[in-house]
């Protein structure tokens, strides 16, 4: 009886939380290869472009909007790290140079980078 209910419960937890995990990781990697296309990312996930962009979209997001996020996220880690330097960090997130990189980060925090290193 017990192993039913379980069973059940489990049914009710949506796969989509499973894939926003499962592409964070691909795009985690990606990242650090410094291509993360959606092309590449949605092979990587044996999926086509668009069926990505479905599921996304179906959880009320898209592929930028994770990117950035994750972008975002990562950004604020290396930079509470002693060592990282702003244009290492810039190049490892993946972004064409240092000026992309103080507007997103702008864009996300409101502050730069050295502001943010500040408070």
């Amino acid at each position: 009886m017990m192993e039913h209910h379980a069973q059940r419960l489990l049914k009710l937890i949506p796969a989509e939380d499973d894939f926003i995990s499962q592409l964070r990781q691909v795009l985690s990697e990606q990242l650090r290869c410094g291509n993360a296309s959606l092309t590449i990312v949605s092979r990587k996930l044996a999926m086509s472009r668009r069926a990505v962009q479905r599921k996304l979209n179906s959880q009320g997001t898209s592929y930028r909007n994770v990117v950035d996020q994750m972008r975002s996220e990562l950004s604020t880690n290396f930079l509470k790290q002693d060592s990282a330097e702003i244009e290492e960090i810039a190049m490892l997130l993946g972004f064409s140079d240092t000026c992309s990189f103080y507007r997103a980060f702008k864009r996300w925090t409101d502050r730069t980078p050295q502001e943010y290193l500040q408070s």
